[in-house]
């Protein structure tokens, strides 16, 4: 899964896609299992760049605002998986010291599809009960 075995405990069970990014070199150096599912290969190793669709400039000043701040929130940057299907992606940034930044990952797509589940589900058992009101 990682060749950082500092990094790969803490992030192996978080609840997002993950990565421990290397801030100067922008190479992978720890993942979680969520991220090559997400990016479909496995990322170590990889510079970030590979998956990037947004000009390289902006993932540097996105990286510099995450060290600066400690931490920073993005949804424009662009990215592709490893079978050129375009990521719809909210990005988190924690800045670990050692130019060392972990990015967890929030597909929107799927978030979409998520809620657009949920709605259908509550719609459904709103019929349900409103049916059982009736009939029951």
């Amino acid at each position: 899964m990682t060749h950082d075995a500092d990094h790969s405990c803490a992030i192996a069970h978080l609840p997002l896609p993950t990565v421990v990014l290397d801030a100067r070199s922008g190479r992978v150096v720890a993942y979680n299992a969520d991220t090559a599912g997400l990016f479909k290969t496995e990322p170590t190793g990889f510079e970030i760049d590979k998956f990037l669709t947004s000009p390289p400039t902006e993932m540097a000043v996105f990286l510099e605002a995450v060290i600066h701040f400690g931490r920073y929130i993005d949804t424009t940057l662009t990215f592709i998986s490893a079978d050129d299907k375009p990521l719809r992606l909210q990005i988190h940034g924690a800045h670990v010291g050692n130019d060392q930044v972990i990015l967890s990952f929030l597909d929107l797509d799927a978030q979409d599809r998520r809620k657009h589940l949920a709605d259908q589900d509550t719609h459904q058992r709103a019929g349900l009960m409103q049916w059982q009101t009736i009939y029951g």
